[in-house]
């Protein structure tokens, strides 16, 4: 059997919010073929090319013509498909000041959005051994990113031995457009809605009713904070795959975590 990941993600103003999410589903390879199939032709139906959150939740783009009632069922009506069809939803988001505050003091610096990439596959990982899955998993991100090189770079780094190959059930990856994988408007929809939900918390608003219809019990949200990332930190070290600039003490890093 073989399942492909999708994922996107969202990065908002930094005035709204200082957390970068990345998000995304995993598709049985049938489902995601005929989920892609389906929804594609939906859209060009109504003349949208592609399914773009941030466009349709703001009427822009795309969406510039289209009422509000007309946006959220179209949001409603993505959100019941992802849930009928994908096996596992997810989503990681990542303190940016915080991040730049602690990797200052380190070479070979992974960017925040290589981390959340990975860590995105670090929660299908789980998924896959909560499920017994032992079937192959094919990685789809976005592409287009600018720290598309050092995300693709991060993740060849960290499974490139076979038996992390073999825990990962990584059989490749690739950087796509969301034209051309459809189903990657889906990750987009998942972490646009994460990231949004850190804006409305910091603005003292409730959560958005469709990101609480959206996420399932079995669905995972991670969220790395500063002793999170101290901890990824030290353990890339003792992998040998990062080192401390000349000078840098401990306390530092700490220090600049609880600054940022």
């Amino acid at each position: 059997m073989l399942m492909k990941a999708y994922i996107d993600e969202s990065i908002p103003r930094r005035s709204a919010s200082p957390y970068m999410c990345v998000g995304g589903y995993l598709f049985k390879e049938d489902k995601a073929e005929d989920m892609s199939r389906k929804w594609d032709g939906y859209l060009k139906s109504r003349g949208i090319q592609y399914f773009h959150m941030t466009d349709c939740a703001t009427g822009n783009g795309q969406f510039k013509t289209w009422k509000v009632s007309e946006r959220d069922k179209l949001v409603r009506n993505f959100i019941r498909r992802i849930k009928q069809t994908s096996a596992f939803g997810f989503s990681v988001s990542i303190d940016v000041p915080v991040h730049e505050g602690i990797f200052q003091y380190y070479n070979e610096i992974p960017s925040a959005y290589a981390l959340a990439c990975f860590a995105s596959m670090i929660l299908i990982r789980k998924w896959a051994d909560r499920a017994n899955y032992e079937g192959d998993i094919f990685y789809i991100f976005e592409a287009g990113h600018k720290d598309q090189k050092n995300a693709n770079q991060f993740i060849l780094d960290r499974i490139e031995a076979p038996d992390k190959k073999k825990s990962y059930r990584y059989i490749g990856h690739e950087f796509a457009e969301k034209e051309k994988e459809p189903l990657l408007q889906s990750g987009d929809l998942m972490a646009w809605q994460h990231s949004k939900s850190y804006v409305n918390q910091l603005e003292g608003r409730p959560i958005r009713r469709d990101f609480q219809a959206l996420v399932r019990p079995g669905d995972k949200q991670m969220e790395y904070k500063a002793q999170d990332l101290m901890i990824m930190a030290q353990a890339l070290v003792d992998a040998g795959q990062l080192t401390v600039k000349k000078g840098a003490l401990l306390s530092d890093i700490r220090s600049s975590s609880w600054r940022a």
